[in-house]
């Protein structure tokens, strides 16, 4: 798997865990709204490895094919 799609994966959870963060303190960081984090979590469980099992069996693209030809 290319270092882009590995990158591109860090960004996306990065992205909703960061985002379910920025609301909880918009909203005053309440404990009764911690919850959305273990839900976020629930989510993410196993589904990292389908992700990974995609991307990494996805077929190379163009970019991954000239960015090869040039390292050799």
């Amino acid at each position: 798997m290319s270092v882009e799609k590995q990158n591109f994966i860090c960004r996306a959870y990065s992205r909703v865990f960061v985002g379910l963060f920025l609301d909880w303190v918009s909203n005053g960081m309440k404990a009764k709204d911690l919850d959305c984090f273990s839900d976020a979590r629930i989510l993410v469980e196993g589904g990292i490895e389908g992700v990974l099992k995609k991307l990494k069996n996805d077929p190379e693209t163009e970019q991954d094919r000239t960015r090869r030809a040039c390292e050799e």
